[in-house]
């Protein structure tokens, strides 16, 4: 049976979340998924953990620590679904994400698809994703308009669905710190013949304190843009 949608996470010492993480991608109601962790030279029991979950849905691939840019690359070499995810080792989906998600693709046939959700810090506050009050749609030089407006269209890749066919040629850049994923999305754009924004909430991004890294990964661009 042909894989839906392929989700994949890079991952490096993250043991104390990556097990919830994977888990609600295994548990979402779309059935076909399968879950490529890409372990980027974790030196804390994040391996251990992954080898302790039993579904024969998840790949796990290893390598010296090249950066998140690198793992995503890495995660879509071997991918096999007709549509490509990317979440964060700290974060959790709602069951049905994907489903609503692929359900917007097929709606307005369009190449990517973006949904809402909360920030959640661990002192108990939660902000919604800034997200337009009814579905927007908008070809590809709309929606850089948009996103460069920093409104309800950010560049985060983790709340979004993309068909495999608009991310063909297109992989992150290795060579930056941050903001890899504002680069990689930008030139997506400039090939997509249409993408939907969705109204509502389905992913969970969770901002600790540990300062400017979540497991292992500088977030020093996502939380500036959170702030704008």
């Amino acid at each position: 049976m042909e894989t839906a949608v392929s989700v994949i996470i890079p991952v490096y010492n993250c043991e104390k979340t990556v097990g919830r993480c994977i888990n609600s991608v295994l548990n979402q109601t779309l059935a076909n998924i399968e879950v490529i962790a890409v372990n980027d030279g974790s030196d804390d029991s994040t391996l251990k953990v992954l080898k302790g979950i039993n579904d024969d849905r998840l790949k796990i691939i290893s390598h010296l620590n090249y950066g998140q840019g690198y793992a995503r690359n890495n995660g879509m070499s071997v991918a096999n679904g007709k549509y490509i995810a990317f979440v964060d080792a700290d974060d959790v989906l709602d069951p049905d994400m994907y489903t609503y998600l692929t359900g917007l693709l097929k709606t307005y046939k369009a190449q990517i698809a973006t949904c809402s959700g909360w920030y959640k810090y661990d002192s108990g506050v939660e902000k919604r994703f800034e997200s337009p009050r009814n579905v927007v749609c908008l070809n590809g030089r709309e929606a850089l308009g948009v996103l460069h407006e920093r409104c309800y269209l950010r560049a985060y890749v983790w709340n979004k669905l993309f068909r495999r066919e608009v991310l063909d040629g297109i992989r992150f850049s290795t060579e930056l710190s941050f903001a890899e994923d504002y680069e990689m999305f930008c030139r997506v754009l400039e090939q997509c013949g249409r993408i939907v924004c969705g109204t509502k909430t389905k992913y969970y991004y969770m901002q600790r304190k540990s300062g400017v890294c979540i497991c292992g990964y500088d977030r020093t661009y996502q939380k500036a843009m959170m702030m704008l």
